[in-house]
């Protein structure tokens, strides 16, 4: 899903930065106002969906992210390293750069990002295709929660990044993500049919991150469980190692 963001949203962005004294003031004033404004669209994207999928009272998705909260949504500030590759190790595959395959947490994601990077695994061509970053817009994935809540009807978006070229990433990457989370203690089963809470499922999926090879050998919680072992990419897949 790609947003077109109103005029004034890319100034604010622009505005943005990191100081002290007296200009944290002004600072915290763009954040809460960024924060604020991406709330209310991702409220009002899941009361379309909500609609558009005839759900009604307390079954629909803007019901489990209601305020006063508390939730753990939250507004991220991501960094990828650049990586220059050394000609003695010109054919292997990247190492500790960008982020391996995974979907997201919580329920809807707002991502603005000015470089590439970004990749998306298609359902249809089954393999990993590149998004162009969209001047103006944000890219909006569907996360675990609002998968799980929808019953299979919404799907997560399994994604990864990696430099544009095989070889080398010759900048920092940098982007903005803002997390749409259910409220903590809301409920959900995945597609096992296993209930957890939103915060017992990110807590868990936290440590995967960490700690992928002990707690998920499979892949299945990295990827949401969209992807099975027995799943096949076309032409495979590099093996980016998590950024620490």
């Amino acid at each position: 899903m790609v947003w077109h963001l109103p005029p004034q949203w890319p100034a604010i962005a622009s505005r943005t930065h990191f100081c002290s004294g007296c200009c944290f003031s002004s600072s915290v004033l763009i954040f809460s106002v960024a924060i604020s404004r991406w709330r209310s669209a991702s409220m009002m994207i899941l009361s379309r969906l909500s609609s558009q999928l005839g759900l009604t009272g307390a079954s629909r998705f803007e019901a489990h992210h209601a305020d006063p909260g508390p939730s753990l949504s939250t507004l991220g500030l991501l960094r990828y390293p650049k990586h220059d590759k050394s000609a003695a190790d010109a054919t292997a595959a990247p190492r500790n750069v960008g982020h391996n395959k995974h979907t997201d947490v919580g329920s809807l994601t707002f991502l603005l990002a000015a470089q590439w990077g970004l990749q998306y695994l298609s359902l249809t061509t089954k393999r990993w295709e590149f998004i162009e970053p969209p001047a103006g817009h944000a890219v909006i994935n569907v996360g675990d929660s609002l998968r799980f809540l929808s019953g299979g009807k919404l799907a997560s978006v399994v994604h990864r990044v990696v430099p544009l070229r095989r070889q080398t990433q010759d900048e920092d990457r940098y982007s903005i993500a803002y997390f749409l989370r259910m409220n903590d203690g809301g409920v959900f089963h995945d597609t096992t049919g296993k209930a957890w809470t939103a915060n017992d499922w990110h807590d868990f999926k936290f440590g995967v991150f960490k700690n992928p090879s002990a707690l998920d050998a499979k892949g299945r919680f990295l990827t949401g469980m969209m992807m099975e072992e027995s799943d096949k990419l076309e032409g495979g897949e590099v093996q980016i190692a998590v950024t620490a």
